[in-house]
């Protein structure tokens, strides 16, 4: 989260131009995938008697709200300016990387059986 938030706050003119179409989207979707991954992990792997599907759920609830918090924030950041279709993406990475984990999770246990 906090480099999401270190980067968030670089201004537009200071970002690399890539000259490839989407390729903010695909950043966007990357960041949150992890994050979702990781929030997952975190959440499950603490003592908190929260079970997987709980923090699967919890972790993306969490992530979203932070997203949304993030492109907000981006308003404010001079060159830089709130997308949905950044915040569509960062739903879809935290999404997929929550399920992810919950595969990669349960598929490791079910062989272990």
């Amino acid at each position: 989260m906090a480099i999401i938030s270190y980067i968030s706050s670089v201004p537009g003119d200071n970002l690399p131009d890539l000259g490839i179409a989407g390729v903010d989207k695909f950043a966007h979707f990357s960041e949150y995938l992890v994050m979702g991954i990781l929030l997952t992990r975190a959440l499950f792997g603490q003592n908190l008697k929260i079970n997987l599907f709980r923090a699967v759920i919890l972790s993306i609830i969490i992530a979203v709200f932070y997203a949304a918090i993030d492109e907000w924030h981006q308003v404010f950041i001079p060159g830089r300016q709130a997308d949905i279709l950044d915040f569509a993406a960062d739903v879809a990475g935290i999404t997929l990387g929550s399920m992810l984990y919950l595969r990669r999770y349960l598929g490791a246990k079910n062989k272990t059986v």
